[in-house]
Formats: C-alpha cells, structure tokens, sequence
C-alpha cells in the first residue's frame, strides 16, 4: 500500500495537469485568433497599397493627358469644425464639406480677400477666381478610382465580421499638368 500523502499528491498532480492542458487549449485559440487577425490586416494592408497603386496611376495618367477632364465627384472640404477637445485642426475635428461647390468655392475665394490680394499681385489666380464660369475646372484637379474586394478569413468573419470580402476603395487626386510632364 501507498502512504496516504503519495496517493493524494498524485491526484493533485492528475488534475494540475489537466488543468493545464485546458489552459494551453484556451491559450492556443487565444493566440490563433490573434494570428488570424494580423493575417487579416496584411491582406487589408496589401489590398489598400495595390489599390492606392492603381489609383494613383490612373491620376498621373489623366494628369498628363493633353486635354483636360474635369472629376464630376469632387468635393471640398471648405472649412473644419472643432471636435470634443475644442481646438481646430485637430485629430478629432469634423470636415465641412460643400455640398454646393459653387458658394464653397465663392467662400475660399472670400477667405483670400481677392481684392487686396489683386491689388498687390496683379493677375494672380485667386483673384480671377470668383469671376470664373466654373470655378472647378480652376483648379484643374484629376482624379484616379481604384477598389478591390479582400475576402475575409473564417475566424474574422465568424468573430468580427460577418461578410464574405471587405471592400478596400482608394481615391487619388492630382493637378492636371496639361500634358507637359
């Protein structure tokens, strides 16, 4: 016969590792899904530099196209309204977007008080400004588009995301060069 105390430190030692086989299983999965995930932001991260590429390359090629396109979708972000920290310009802040390009562009134009400013530089752009037909085109902004879809893994989409591909949309803009670049 076994002493008393040998047969109860064997029982504690049966369930000490049983114990610490189902904290190795919790500990696994736990580590699992956090691989998943930084796979997941890789792919998200590849996909939004292949789109940013793409994007990117089809506004250098209207830039330096000879004859101007103006972006039908542009829109300006005219002013900023300041956030919970009360300061402008900050990571918090709130963009104004013009929904009316016209008085957004009449606004910028006011900002730069165009009078003053053609009375000290003569046939300046942001004086002629406010008299143009169409005030877009005077900024001569070309845009590139490019999208792509990124299918979700399994575990992202079981625990975080319950769709099938996460759609990764990228915008460029650049100045049209008039084809002489």
């Amino acid at each position: 016969m076994y002493p008393s105390f040998l047969i109860l430190n064997s029982k504690f030692f049966i369930s000490s590792s049983g114990q610490a086989m189902v904290e190795l299983a919790v500990a696994l999965i736990i580590i699992m899904v956090l691989i998943a995930g930084l796979i997941q932001i890789g792919q998200l991260t590849g996909a939004h530099t292949r789109t940013m590429i793409a994007a990117r390359a089809e506004a250098a090629q209207d830039a330096m196209a000879t004859d101007y396109t103006q972006a039908s979708d542009a829109r300006y972000i005219y002013s900023w309204m300041a956030g919970s920290d009360t300061h402008r310009y900050t990571h918090d802040d709130i963009p104004s977007i013009a929904t009316n390009t016209i008085q957004a562009n009449l606004d910028m134009v006011d900002l730069a008080y165009p009078a003053e400013l053609a009375a000290q530089v003569p046939g300046n752009a942001l004086s002629t400004l406010g008299t143009s037909p169409d005030m877009l085109d005077e900024f001569f902004l070309v845009k590139g588009h490019a999208s792509e879809s990124c299918p979700t893994l399994a575990v992202i989409r079981k625990l975080v995301n319950d769709q099938a591909t996460i759609s990764v949309e990228s915008d460029a803009w650049l100045v049209w060069t008039e084809g002489i670049y």
